[in-house]
């Protein structure tokens, strides 16, 4: 045994760490023995944090959660958080807009929650006590925000999206593909994401409809355009045409209509296919128009879309329902997207915070214009500030020409962008629902509905006396050693001849060992929880290092252990977890 690990293992054996917190001016609040100890983890330096040690999160009794339905940034998009508890692989969006995977997903049945409500739009449910940062007040419990506190909203550092663009084809196209309708050939439906088939379904969505019919009449899918925009239209029409086979029809209306009591005489084309193949390609990705107008939402395929598929989608939506225009007497422009469903344009304001794009939302207005009319009847998403129009323009566009020319003139003035500052509405109840919350192993936070909010379940801080004094001492680990020792009066250990000396074999080389041969997964649980403990006990990498790989394995043996996974997966799972130990710590050896 190395001298290193024996002073180590007197120093967890004989000094208490709650002893050693308290010294350091922690509250401590034992917890059912020493497995269970909870204690204030001073993640932000004023000791007035109460959040408990991290590797103890199965038996942890605090209760600050999140709605499980409300929606997680993570690099394969907006994922709904009580579905990370399957998908803890995926990284997450921290508070200081970083990519990170959490360490514990805990779910912790029902209680009650509030909604927090943005004037900007953005909104988060979660318990009382769930903290929340707010700009210049620090972190704050959801219960005791007020109307006009500033909360945040980071963007990611660097997007990320679902890299796997074949991703349509689990929605079973290639059946359609296969079947015959009518005397028509087959369709040719795409079974890529790309931003053609965005652009489809965001015209569709803006402007047009998906009829399904009984037979023998075939259901429709069409899209309507003024005669300006005709040739915009026309694009999109062509893709639909050529996956459904040739089908389609145009048609130009001059039809007289009386809309008010005046009439006007219509200029639009109006494009369609006939084909109940074609409608069930669009209602299997989400895009089902039954629903009453107000009450629409997102297509459901666009939440896990690549980045094309999403860029399309807002394009479309944008070329049939966006503004884009000069106000008067004001510089800049400004870029809108207009519907009677608010909940669909929150929806698409999570979308464009992917990007990095602030938006706010507004709702209808009950102001009368000097003609008796509202001054929007209707809800509407306008880009932020001029970063947010300048991100727009370089990251997705609108495929509509005369809207992208005023975007094109567009001249950003970083001096005059005002700062965007969502500030809080409302803080009302919301009932009671599922809750859960994450744990974070880097800054304590993520990333809620577009909301920046504390992982209040667990900080990822080490359980451990000698860590904890070199991050306070600011020492290396020999002279914490040697500072504990003397603190807590250790007699100075005898050193003897048969003490055997340190094993000549890194951490680096016993995983690069492991990597290199196929085991059973008992196998290798024994060997990964081995070489972990070598690596808590020489102490070459950080304790939070260690720690989150320490957590990654226990979920992986839980889930085993409680048939989540099978043993093959789980034996997967762990050459997986070897993988990243390399990648985290061992660079330095390689």
């Amino acid at each position: 045994m190395s001298r290193a690990k024996q002073r180590a293992d007197r120093i967890r054996e004989e000094i208490d760490i709650t002893q050693v917190l308290a010294d350091y001016g922690y509250r401590v609040n034992p917890n059912g023995g020493d497995r269970e100890q909870q204690f204030s983890c001073d993640l932000h330096g004023d000791g007035s944090d109460s959040k408990p040690s991290a590797r103890v999160y199965p038996s942890s009794h605090s209760w600050y959660c999140v709605s499980v339905h409300e929606r997680v940034l993570t690099e394969w998009g907006w994922v709904k958080l009580h579905h990370l508890e399957r998908l803890t692989s995926l990284s997450v969006l921290d508070g200081q807009a970083n990519w990170n995977n959490p360490t514990a997903y805990i779910p912790r049945g029902e209680r009650e929650v509030v909604r927090v409500k943005t004037a900007a739009g953005y909104e988060v449910t979660v318990t009382p006590d769930h903290e929340i940062e707010v700009v210049g007040r620090g972190w704050l419990r959801a219960g005791a925000l007020r109307a006009g506190d500033v909360l945040v909203v980071p963007r990611p550092s660097r997007p990320q999206f679902n890299p796997v663009e074949d991703s349509l084809a689990a929605y079973g196209l290639a059946q359609i593909n296969a079947q015959r309708f009518g005397n028509r050939p087959s369709l040719n439906l795409p079974l890529r994401w790309s931003q053609e088939v965005g652009e489809v379904l965001g015209y569709v969505f803006g402007d047009g409809w998906v009829v399904p019919r009984e037979s023998p009449a075939s259901g429709v899918v069409g899209l309507t355009s003024h005669a300006d925009d005709a040739e915009d239209a026309r694009v999109i029409f062509k893709h639909m045409k050529d996956w459904a086979g040739g089908r389609g029809s145009e048609v130009h209306r001059t039809d007289v209509s009386t809309v008010g009591g005046k009439q006007y005489v219509q200029n639009q084309y109006v494009f369609s296919v006939g084909n109940d193949g074609f409608v069930e390609f669009f209602l299997r990705l989400g895009l089902n128009k039954d629903e009453p107008a107000a009450q629409r939402r997102l297509p459901e395929s666009l939440w896990f879309a690549p980045e094309c598929g999403i860029r399309g989608f807002l394009r479309g939506v944008y070329a049939t329902d966006g503004s884009v225009y000069r106000p008067t007497g004001r510089s800049g422009v400004r870029v809108n997207l207009y519907s009677v469903s608010g909940a669909f344009l929150r929806d698409v304001q999570l979308l464009l915070l992917q990007f990095g794009i602030h938006s706010r939302l507004h709702a209808p207005s009950n102001t009368l214009s000097e003609a008796g009319k509202r001054e929007h009847p209707c809800w509407y998403l306008q880009l932020a500030t001029g970063k947010d129009v300048l991100l727009f323009r370089e990251h997705i566009g609108i495929s509509n020409r005369r809207k992208q020319a005023v975007l094109d003139s567009y001249v950003y003035n970083h001096r005059g962008s005002r700062p965007f500052k969502p500030v809080v509405e409302s803080v009302e109840p919301a009932g009671v629902v599922e809750v859960a919350d994450l744990s974070m192993p880097v800054d304590p936070s993520f990333v809620a509905s577009g909301i920046k909010v504390h992982n209040c379940f667990a900080c990822g801080r080490p359980r451990d006396a000698i860590q904890t004094c070199r991050e306070k001492e600011g020492q290396d680990f020999w002279t914490a050693v040697k500072t504990l020792e003397a603190r807590y009066n250790l007699p100075q250990m005898p050193w003897e001849d048969e003490v055997e000396p340190p094993h000549p074999h890194t951490v680096s080389d016993q995983v690069r060992d492991a990597l290199k041969s196929d085991f059973t997964y008992a196998e290798e649980k024994a060997r990964v929880e081995r070489y972990l403990q070598i690596a808590t006990d020489e102490r070459e990498v950080a304790m939070m290092t260690v720690l989150s790989l320490w957590e990654a394995f226990d979920i992986v043996t839980l889930d085993v252990e409680n048939g989540v996974l099978t043993e093959d997966r789980g034996r997967v799972a762990l050459v997986a977890l070897l993988h990243k130990a390399q990648d985290l710590f061992l660079g330095k050896a390689t």
